[in-house]
């Protein structure tokens, strides 16, 4: 009895900093692993979650963000990984070895860092998977003075994450187009995806439950007062994730909750609308869903920024430097005429197409050794591009 074919090795690198890049990396991985032998290097609860799910999980150093007060602390947050160097050495070492030894097609990386150097010290492809190169490339307004200290620091990190690329998909909601100079044939926009269990309660969505408040940073001390007032003065209800406690408060109108991958969706599902952070994969999942974006951004976190100025830009949600009861007043009026402007987004929310820009790139990368694209399934993606530019 024979043993069966060898199948191609591809590596791919996901950042470890909170849950949004698991969750989004998990429906890529599951296509690639049907026809590569697919290593994720990654750390933290993102290597306990996709270990879960995919047998070649590998430990590594991730960058691990320090806040306060809602807000990125960045001397204490290069401190901190600083002392860590030495494990980043031995990871990052381990990595390259492992790339010389399994010799991968390309090396994927959402934003990190080990695998993209591994590539570079290997002569391994690489192609970054990531929102984050919309800061690279794309064509995007100017933010204004108050965010040019954090957008250097994104170019210093992006730069330090990605010594080396070959080709950058970027996997946005906001797809604004290129900026001048940025070669197409290098770097193109690509749908999103979103978690199967998502995309299970696409034609099971409702606005009868409360709304649902994410909390990527669990340093917003005033949130829980402020969701109480606008309780009181909205009659609204508010199921909180994120912030650390469970329990009640304003007689029920504002509950806790502690996570659950199914509670959140479901919740998600049921909600009018949602307040976050400003993270990209749970603005997508919102997309996904025709759930407007209500958005109190990380301070000093240029991408949710970005982030924000995509919603808005888009009509589908704004953004607040701190989030007040006026906020959550004004937002309410506006959710029905955003929740319209989102159905004329659908297409924007595309796992199969993700898939298939990512076959794509990988052959174009190595043909040699890369197996060919499987046949397409859904409308090009500039297509799909074009449709988004015509929102109003």
């Amino acid at each position: 009895m024979t043993a069966p074919p060898k199948r191609p090795v591809v590596f791919y690198g996901v950042n470890s900093e909170g849950m949004g890049h698991a969750t989004r990396a998990r429906p890529v991985l599951e296509a690639l692993g049907q026809r590569y032998e697919v290593h994720v290097f990654c750390g933290g609860r993102t290597r306990n979650f996709l270990r879960k799910h995919f047998p070649h999980v590998h430990s590594v150093w991730y960058v691990r963000l320090r806040y306060k007060d809602n807000r990125v602390n960045v001397k204490r947050t290069v401190f901190w990984s600083f002392l860590e160097g030495p494990w980043a050495l031995l990871t990052g070492g381990f990595v390259t070895l492992l790339a010389l030894l399994k010799r991968p097609v390309a090396i994927i990386t959402d934003y990190e860092c080990l695998s993209a150097w591994a590539g570079m010290l290997t002569f391994t492809k690489v192609i970054t998977l990531d929102n984050q190169m919309l800061i690279e490339h794309g064509d995007l307004p100017d933010l204004g003075p108050e965010h040019q200290a954090s957008a250097r620091v994104v170019s210093r990190v992006t730069a330090f994450n990605t010594p080396v690329v070959h080709h950058s998909l970027i996997s946005s909601f906001w797809q604004p187009g290129l900026r001048a100079g940025v070669d197409p044939a290098r770097a193109r926009f690509v749908p999103v995806a979103v978690r199967e269990v998502v995309r299970a309660q696409m034609k099971h969505t409702s606005t009868t439950g409360p709304v649902l408040v994410y909390q990527t940073s669990p340093t917003n001390v005033d949130l829980p007062d402020t969701l109480v007032a606008a309780a009181a003065r909205t009659g609204l209800r508010f199921a909180v994730y994120g912030m650390n406690r469970t329990g009640t408060l304003a007689g029920g109108h504002v509950e806790f909750r502690a996570f659950s991958e199914e509670g959140f969706v479901q919740d998600l599902a049921a909600a009018p609308f949602v307040i976050i952070n400003g993270g990209h994969s749970t603005i997508c999942e919102a997309l996904a869903l025709r759930k407007p974006v209500l958005a109190e951004p990380v301070q000093d976190q240029f991408e949710q920024s970005v982030n924000v100025t995509g919603l808005e830009a888009l009509g589908i949600g704004r953004g607040t430097r701190k989030l007040g009861v006026e906020d959550v007043v004004a937002f309410e009026a506006q959710v029905p005429l955003m929740r319209k402007r989102m159905e004329k987004l659908a297409h924007l929310v595309d796992t199969e197409g993700l898939n298939r820009a990512v076959e794509e790139a990988l052959y174009a990368a190595n043909p040699k050794r890369a197996l060919p694209p499987r046949p397409a399934l859904v409308a090009p993606v500039a297509a799909q591009t074009a449709a988004a530019a015509q929102v109003s």
